[in-house]
């Protein structure tokens, strides 16, 4: 990945380290497909991942998505932060005409501030309190949690937006050997167990299978990314192998 990076966009690093400047905005909208965050996942405990698993249930019909603008077989996935009252959130994107132009991560972040956003677990469950030690709530625009069990895919899709950029984070709580992650011309994500990743499901094509005998649960955290600019500018100087 990194004689990759090199490659195809020395502008983006000689901007950010031959001037010893950080810019986040830039670096978010450079076109890298995904980077590994410098974060410690903390292992979930047996009886908290089961619960999460069986929670991942109907996430379609949560949304409320009865178009089917990809394929999958057996992927689901839950809420666990985001609108308190949902009735009213169905209400309001539905009338809203850029539903068919954003994401649900998108719809988030423009209501963010208009409606109440809350956990949908309690305070003590560890997949909370680890996202807790990086964002505050008030950061915080949806975190979704998503399983595929064995034999499960996701079909290759780009999610919508009009401005595609490095967005999400990314985390793999559980990652059996024998799960995929791909993009589109950059081949597949080097993911293992208990790794976090920035990655840009807005600009390129990407799909997922579990080609092992176990569950595979990720989270996806969208938030506010100028809270964890450092975090962001210290995983990418690790990753490239620069010291500041």
């Amino acid at each position: 990945m990194k004689k990759d990076l090199n490659k195809k966009f020395p502008k983006l690093i000689e901007e950010l380290h031959h001037a010893n400047v950080f810019d986040l905005d830039k670096f978010l909208h450079c076109g890298i497909p995904f980077m590994p965050l410098d974060l410690e996942v903390p292992e979930i405990p047996k009886d908290i991942f089961n619960e999460t698993v069986s929670k991942c249930s109907s996430w379609r019909n949560q949304w409320n998505i009865i178009e089917d603008n990809y394929q999958t077989q057996n992927w689901d996935g839950s809420v666990l932060f985001g609108p308190a009252d949902w009735k009213l959130w169905l209400d309001t994107i539905k009338t809203d005409t850029e539903q068919f132009i954003l994401d649900e991560d998108g719809l988030c972040k423009k209501y963010r501030d208009s409606q109440q956003f809350v956990w949908r677990v309690d305070e003590l469950n560890p997949i909370r309190k680890w996202v807790n030690s990086i964002f505050d709530d008030k950061d915080i625009n949806l975190v979704n949690v998503y399983n595929i069990p064995a034999g499960g895919y996701l079909f290759p899709h780009v999610d919508d937006n009009p401005s595609p950029h490095l967005n999400k984070i990314y985390v793999a709580l559980k990652w059996p050997q024998g799960n995929h992650f791909h993009f589109n011309g950059f081949g597949e994500l080097p993911i293992t167990d208990r790794t976090a990743w920035l990655i840009n499901n807005y600009q390129y094509s990407h799909w997922v299978y579990n080609d092992s005998d176990y569950d595979r649960l990720v989270i996806a955290i969208a938030g506010n990314l100028h809270t964890v600019q450092d975090l962001i500018h210290s995983s990418w100087l690790k990753m490239m192998d620069i010291k500041k």
